[in-house]
């Protein structure tokens, strides 16, 4: 649910835990929590403990991972993403929560149709920064909302920076990272470092 709205979890009509109270997002992930949830409590797990490490969960390192939130803007490492399913998931799970959304994608693109990408881009994302080899391409491609090109992960965390007044930044690249970098591994530490390097300017 979108805008303020959450999930409940329920057991014998009583609350068990809210949606707000996850560190992870996006309803996918809601569903993941509720399956672990009700497999546990068949084989006989405590749903206390379950309930405090549900809340607990930070997800996996690179695939929406919540890094900070800075004059209350919260930013999130998706540098795992090196498709278009992937970068539409994300979109999705962050536009049930945040109003604003602003998207840094690019790099080297797999050879595979990114309409229903760039459509989604044009629906629910307020600003683009593209980087990487694919960043030309996906300019001609992406329309609705405006759109940028850098050059580093570090002009992209200044760039976003400089526009987010609320929401949500998404680094949800879409494409591979060996253009730039090693692996989405070293593009991800890369966006952490320098946004939290960059932290003190906001508080």
């Amino acid at each position: 649910k979108k805008d303020g709205d959450s999930y409940n979890f329920f057991h014998r009509k009583n609350v068990l835990l809210s949606s707000d109270e996850l560190m992870i997002v996006g309803r996918h992930n809601v569903e993941n929590i509720l399956a672990a949830l009700s497999l546990g409590h068949q084989i006989g797990l405590s749903l206390k403990s379950m309930v405090r490490a549900s809340k607990d969960f930070k997800g996996l390192k690179h695939r929406l991972e919540w890094v900070v939130n800075l004059k209350g803007v919260d930013y999130f490492n998706d540098s795992k993403s090196t498709n278009s399913i992937s970068t539409i998931t994300a979109i999705n799970a962050l536009s049930e929560k945040y109003k604003s959304l602003i998207l840094i994608a690019g790099g080297i693109a797999k050879n595979e149709d990114y309409s229903e990408m760039f459509q989604l881009i044009s629906e629910k994302i307020d600003a683009v920064i593209l980087i990487g080899e694919s960043a030309t391409l996906f300019s001609q491609r992406i329309n609705g909302c405006p759109v940028s090109i850098v050059e580093s992960i570090e002009q992209a965390v200044i760039s976003s920076k400089s526009i987010a007044k609320e929401g949500a930044i998404l680094l949800s690249p879409g494409c591979a990272s060996f253009d730039m970098f090693v692996d989405f591994n070293e593009r991800g530490e890369v966006f952490k470092r320098h946004v939290l390097e960059d932290s003190k300017d906001f508080l």
